[in-house]
């Protein structure tokens, strides 16, 4: 009898190596699934809807004009929220798209119709934005065009992403909620309201750098649109020569990067800026800490443009200080109560800023509280007044009650004129020393009559040199403005 054969078991033995093959397949696989943009893709209703919406004329214009004007008012009234109401309805973005599904596509002809309705839609936006802003009697510069005239690398960030957004929900089939999203971060309409502003009140360089914004997010969107559009696999409208199609990838490559360098200088310097506030900040923290009803100044050759700093921090404009300033320095000017620094402790300050904070080319200066002052010389002349009046009670006994309280009266509006006289000049020097462009300064309160009252208004006038533009002493005046203010104490101040 014939021993048994061994059985063999018809499973296949997986080792270590074909466990890891297997994942690396299966997660391949579902990683292919989680980020495949063809899944629910409509190429024509896509191209149709890019081609339909990119002219701007009849609705679409209407709806840019208001857009804009809704805008402008909400850069005027500093009210973000008006301005999300004007990029919702904003049509702007379509002509942006049609540039990138032309050239993704190579439609010579839907390229041009793009172009051209895409500068016919500047040219409206910018004439409505200009009659606005030289019509407006507002005439600031708020929060929300200053925020336009600074872009940034990081910018650009909010322009790819807003734009893939954009171009991924236009190609799907469901269109989904993501279109009013994309015009609020893209944020189009509001630089070109500031690009108006510039223009319409003389300063360039406000109209400038917006319009970089405007034009780097604009190309932004459209540059992602042609990635998503080629990665879609649209095809094309005409034969495309392989050699060609490189170029012009390369082309789109290199504008790009050029595009985008400015934005790198600019938000080096806004981080500098940012560093260098932080370390001002720790400085005064740390050597001024318990001068709590401290006001601080800090005055740079700047654009002119204050900002708040901290509750007890204000910023203004250039303070020239008898001294020569290297023209990319700042002056950091402390009005301090309770404490008195002599001059000769101004260098042991800088040294202290340069040394232990890392603040160079700064000045440092510190100007009396008058207010500290104003309250000894009451007491003085509250004392001189007292003597007086004694010696006119021993002399004059024979005076009535009546007159005695009209005598008293006239001491006090006297000794009130000399505090307010004494206040006036000191804060007209300040301002003569806190800005060079100024000529002459007079600070009044002048009588304004009306029917049953006569008020005493404050009145600074102000003569200025020659060489500032409209917009600079607009910016000069509500800096020294709000300096006067805080100064003499004052509601209602009027600047001729």
């Amino acid at each position: 009898m014939s021993a048994p054969k061994p059985e063999y078991s018809s499973r296949k033995r997986y080792t270590l190596k074909d466990v890891v093959n297997e994942s690396a397949r299966s997660f391949r696989s579902w990683f292919q699934d989680f980020v495949n943009l063809k899944e629910g893709m409509d190429r024509e209703g896509t191209i149709i809807a890019i081609k339909t919406n990119k002219r701007m004329r009849g609705a679409n214009a209407w709806l840019l004009m208001c857009s804009i004007m809704i805008a402008s008012l909400g850069l005027d009234l500093n009210s973000p929220a008006v301005i999300i109401g004007a990029m919702l309805i904003s049509p702007l973005m379509a002509p942006i798209l049609g540039i990138g599904l032309a050239v993704g596509t190579s439609d010579r002809e839907a390229l041009m119709i793009s172009l051209r309705h895409f500068l016919i839609a500047i040219i409206i936006a910018l004439t409505t934005s200009i009659i606005y802003f030289w019509a407006s009697p507002l005439d600031q510069i708020t929060d929300e065009i200053r925020a336009r005239t600074a872009p940034t690398i990081l910018d650009v960030g909010v322009a790819i992403f807003g734009g893939l957004a954009g171009i991924i929900s236009t190609t799907r089939k469901d269109k989904s909620n993501a279109i009013p999203g994309v015009a609020i971060a893209t944020a189009l309409m509001p630089p070109l309201c500031v690009t108006g502003f510039g223009i319409a009140n003389g300063d360039y360089g406000i109209a400038i750098n917006s319009f970089y914004l405007f034009f780097l997010n604009s190309f932004t969107i459209a540059g992602t649109t042609y990635l998503i559009i080629r990665l879609l696999d649209f095809p094309y409208m005409s034969y495309v020569n392989p050699t060609e199609a490189r170029k012009t990838r390369f082309r789109i490559a290199i504008f790009s990067f050029l595009l985008i360098i400015p934005s790198l200088f600019i938000f080096r310097n806004v981080w500098q800026k940012l560093q260098y506030e932080d370390s001002i900040r720790k400085f005064i923290n740390s050597e001024f800490r318990y001068c709590t009803d401290s006001h601080i100044y800090g005055f740079s050759r700047g654009k002119g443009l204050s900002f708040p700093y901290d509750n007890q921090y204000s910023f203004a404009q250039i303070f020239n200080l008898n001294s020569k300033i290297p023209y990319d320095s700042n002056i950091l000017v402390l009005e301090l109560m309770n404490r008195t620094i002599p001059i000769d402790s101004f260098a042991y300050f800088r040294r202290i800023m340069q040394d232990s904070f890392g603040i160079y080319r700064t000045g440092f200066h510190a100007i009396p509280d008058y207010s500290i002052e104003l309250e000894n010389l009451d007491k003085r002349w509250q004392r001189g007044t007292t003597g007086q009046f004694e010696q006119l009670l021993d002399s004059f006994s024979i005076i009535s009650e009546r007159q005695l309280e009209v005598l008293e009266k006239q001491n006090t509006l006297a000794d009130s004129l000399r505090e307010d006289s004494i206040r006036m000049i000191n804060i007209q020097q300040d301002v003569v020393r806190m800005n060079p462009y100024i000529d002459a300064v007079s600070l009044s309160r002048n009588p304004i009559i009306k029917v049953d009252t006569t008020l005493q208004i404050p009145q600074l006038e102000i003569q200025w040199k020659t060489g500032l533009n409209s917009t600079q002493k607009r910016n000069y005046e509500a800096s020294i403005r709000e300096f006067v203010r805080q100064k003499a104490g004052l509601d209602t101040l009027i600047i001729k």
